[in-house]
């Protein structure tokens, strides 16, 4: 349990260092003893990436099959993973040929500014289905 609110709190940091907020020092020592505040109670679930956690086991040297593992596999798993596809839909797979994937250019997509690669991902989640 330890461990877990220690990965959190390390994920957290992360993605909070990665958003450069830019807060005063200030601001900072009032954000610690709020998170000293919640780490004794820790009433709230912190938000956590799937890939934060998965960086947090490779980078504890968290073994598969260990109980520690089990766990969080069993916590994250169904959040975090998916199977996939057999014929995934490509953004650039135009029948038996592939295209090269303009990953960093920009498109909207539903409504949002996002590279073309992210739409690649979404894509390559869903079965291809024939036109």
């Amino acid at each position: 349990e330890e461990n877990r609110r220690r990965r959190r709190r390390k994920a957290q940091e992360d993605d909070e260092d990665d958003e450069e907020t830019g807060a005063e020092e200030g601001d900072e020592k009032e954000s610690e003893s709020a998170e000293d505040t919640e780490e004794e109670g820790e009433k709230e679930e912190e938000a956590v990436t799937c890939s934060s956690i998965d960086a947090s086991l490779y980078n504890d040297f968290v073994e598969d099959d260990t109980e520690q593992c089990i766990e969080i596999k069993s916590e994250y798993t169904t959040d975090c993973c998916y199977t996939f596809p057999t014929n995934p839909c490509g953004l650039c797979k135009q029948g038996g040929t592939s295209l090269t994937l303009l990953w960093a250019s920009e498109v909207i997509h539903e409504g949002r500014s996002v590279s073309c690669g992210v739409v690649d991902n979404i894509l390559n989640t869903e079965e291809e289905t024939s036109p």
